[in-house]
C-alpha cells in the first residue's frame, strides 16, 4: 500500500503509537521493572504519539516467555494472535479474527490472547497468557470476559499464568468448573512449567 494515505483505506482507523524500549543487562530483580518508577512522568505535549508503550526487562521477559511457551506447546504453525473487534477494525468487511502479526497494543497488555488452529474441523483453542498473579477471582473474570468475546468462535479455553500451582489451586478450579458448566471447556496452567506442574 505504498503511496496510499493510510487514513483513506476503507474499514480501518489509524492511531500513531510510540514504543520506548528500556532494556538492560542488569540481573537484579529490583531493576527489571522501570514502569513503576516512571508511571507518574509527564510526556511532552508536542509529541505526535497518542500512546507510548514502554518495554522494560520485565515486560520483554513476559512477552518472550509467553509467546515461546505457546509456540512450543502448540506448534508455531498453529499459533495465531487473536484480534478482537475494536473501534479500529469493527467496520472492516474482510476482517479476520486472528493472524501471525502481534498487534502493537499487546506489547503493553497484561494478557496475550492466542487462537490455536486444529485439524479435523475441531474448534480452535483460545489461549490467554497472563502476566498477572493467579487468583480464583482473576480467573473467573477472565473466563467471563473471554466466554462473551469468543462464544461464536470456540468453547475451548486455556489460561496460563506465571505462578499457577495446580495442587494449591485445584479446589478453586473444580468450583469454577461447576459454576461455568459444560458449555465451556477450560484448563489452567503455568507458562513457566516446573517439575511441580
Amino acid at each position: 500500500m505504498i503511496g496510499e494515505d493510510p487514513n483513506k483505506l476503507s474499514g480501518y482507523k489509524y492511531v500513531d503509537s510510540g514504543i520506548l524500549f528500556y532494556i538492560n543487562n542488569d540481573t537484579d530483580p529490583n531493576n527489571q521493572d522501570i514502569l513503576s518508577k516512571i508511571k507518574n512522568s509527564q510526556i511532552n505535549n508536542d509529541l505526535k504519539f497518542r500512546i507510548i508503550h514502554v518495554i522494560d526487562n520485565k515486560r520483554a521477559s513476559f512477552l518472550y516467555d509467553g509467546i515461546t511457551f505457546i509456540n512450543k506447546k502448540y506448534g508455531i504453525e498453529n499459533v495465531n494472535f487473536y484480534y478482537p473487534p475494536t473501534s479500529l477494525n469493527l467496520i472492516s468487511p474482510n476482517k479476520k479474527y486472528y493472524g501471525k502479526i502481534l498487534p502493537v497494543e499487546y506489547i503493553s497488555s497484561p494478557i496475550l490472547p492466542f487462537v490455536i488452529e486444529r485439524n479435523n474441523n475441531l474448534q480452535p483453542i483460545i489461549c490467554l497468557v497472563s502476566s498477572e498473579p493467579f487468583s480464583a477471582d482473576s480467573l473467573e473474570r477472565l473466563i467471563s470476559c473471554t466466554r462473551n468475546l469468543v462464544s461464536d468462535i470456540s468453547k475451548e479455553l486455556r489460561f496460563f499464568f506465571n505462578d499457577f500451582n495446580e495442587l494449591s489451586a485445584k479446589e478453586s478450579i473444580d468450583r469454577l468448573k461447576l459454576v461455568v458448566g459444560e458449555d465451556i471447556n477450560f484448563e489452567v496452567g503455568s507458562f513457566h512449567e516446573t517439575f511441580r506442574g
